[in-house]
């Protein structure tokens, strides 16, 4: 009964983000660079500050996406907009694999540039050489 007096309270557009919240993983989208995608990508950024390290491994389990070279456009993205430390080997083996499209090559090398850290700009030494 409480949880139907907190969902009685809620005004229209709360309820609609808490009803699609868990839809920005794994949700039914047009396509993940749609201006909603966007939204739902920046929501989940900002909700994941301060956890990415804790977050990606998570990801990569549900989305199945141990070999970087066939992550989903999805988890690419949000890769993208974490940014995690643990993410930088595979950051950099789809960064330097002429397979992928530039744009995905260049998301990549932008995802490595906002980590900070040695491993990071070694990573990014490595690929310039």
């Amino acid at each position: 009964m409480r949880h139907a007096a907190n969902c009685a309270s809620r005004s229209p557009i709360t309820t609609r983000v808490a009803r699609h919240r868990t839809q920005i993983l794994c949700g039914p989208r047009k396509t993940w660079r749609s201006a909603l995608g966007r939204f739902y990508l920046e929501a989940f950024g900002i909700a994941c500050d301060g956890k990415q390290d804790a977050i990606y491994p998570l990801l990569v389990e549900k989305f199945g996406a141990a070999d970087p070279l066939t992550w989903s456009e999805k988890m690419s993205a949000i890769a993208w907009r974490l940014h995690p430390v643990a993410a930088i080997d595979a950051l950099a083996a789809r960064a330097a694999a002429a397979g992928l499209s530039p744009e995905a090559r260049r998301q990549s090398l932008d995802a490595m540039a906002f980590i900070n850290g040695p491993h990071a700009a070694a990573a990014m030494v490595k690929l310039a050489s």
